[in-house]
């Protein structure tokens, strides 16, 4: 994934809280918020991620303990909760030592130089993340959320991200409700991250052409820092690459492969399409639990643009220009 100079994607979304266990009496973004600053405060908003992206000791499955890299980091660097517009912003800093350095190439002499990183450094890059806590603006139970898009900073990360800080946090302080059977139970607030729909998938392969779709079945793997079970993908993927003719007409050939993948028991499938306008590519992923395959849709995407410097891949504290335009999207998608 390329990051512009000039403009960011800001994928729109939507974020619910719910306590738990299911049984544990309701929570609320302000307890949200002031456990996210406080750990902020206390220079304790860090959470270690294993190979697969899970956290490092999670106090049920501690299997990873000793099977880390230390710079696969994600951290709040900056944090700001505006009561007045509100607003609560996290600049969330992520280091991936999966990812290859930049490489810089000198056209004329076609010499290419790699920087190397000190034995503590790694390739990193930042994500501001924002909620609007305003209750006017909530859909429902959501909270609109907005999330600038990165390399290696995805909703997913986000949201195992929180809740493993919200984990933490409510077990140092031991908060615990009566149950049914008087018993004291620790419970913690949980988020869960979806994305508004947009754009259909029959718009993008009438215009562009479909590659390649791929699937995958899954295992499910307990964690106990997200609700109930969390999917982790296993080997078994098949890929379908297509070529010449059959590329064209891609809708009804998704529909059917997405036919055979959930006759076949995959659990999901993903496609890939290019030649999209704007010099564009798609991948998007797909679940087989979906019961309509014509409705396939994608995550709601705004891009904002005209910065009046040069943006960078990586921050230590938050960029008011970034976080300004996305109080615009705010503005402009809730009226708040």
């Amino acid at each position: 994934m390329a990051i512009s100079k000039f403009e960011r994607d800001i994928l729109i979304l939507k974020m619910a809280l719910s306590p738990y266990p299911r049984s544990a009496p309701e929570t609320s973004i302000d307890e949200v918020l002031e456990s996210i600053n406080r750990i902020y405060n206390n220079g304790d908003a860090k959470v270690q991620l294993d190979d697969r992206g899970y956290p490092v000791g999670d106090g049920v499955d501690d299997s990873n303990l000793d099977n880390y890299d230390p710079k696969n980091t994600v951290y709040i660097s900056d944090l700001e909760i505006n009561d007045k517009t509100k607003l609560a912003t996290l600049l969330i800093n992520r280091g991936d030592p999966t990812i290859s350095a930049s490489s810089f190439l000198n056209p004329e002499t076609k010499e290419i130089r790699t920087p190397e990183p000190t034995e503590k450094e790694t390739v990193g890059h930042s994500a501001h993340f924002i909620i609007d806590f305003n209750p006017e603006n909530m859909t429902g139970n959501f909270y609109p959320t907005f999330l600038e898009k990165m390399p290696s900073v995805s909703r997913t990360v986000i949201r195992t991200f929180i809740n493993k800080l919200l984990y933490n946090d409510f077990q140092k302080r031991n908060v615990t409700y009566v149950n049914a059977k008087k018993k004291d139970i620790n419970y913690r607030p949980v988020i869960q991250i979806e994305g508004f729909l947009s754009d259909t998938l029959r718009t993008d392969l009438e215009t562009g052409t479909l590659t390649m779709v791929e699937f995958t079945k899954k295992e499910h793997e307990f964690t106990g820092i997200d609700l109930g079970h969390k999917e982790h993908d296993v080997t078994q993927k098949i890929q379908v690459k297509i070529r010449g003719d059959e590329q064209k007409g891609g809708f009804e050939r998704v529909k059917k492969f997405f036919g055979s993948a959930q006759q076949s028991g995959y659990d999901e499938m993903q496609i890939h399409i290019r030649g999209l306008s704007g010099n564009r590519s798609a991948s998007p992923r797909f679940s087989t639990a979906t019961e309509e395959a014509a409705e396939f849709l994608y995550l709601k995407v705004e891009t904002i643009t005209e910065f009046p410097e040069e943006l960078g891949p990586c921050y230590s504290s938050i960029n008011e220009h970034i976080r300004d335009k996305i109080f615009g999207l705010r503005v402009e998608k809730c009226g708040g």
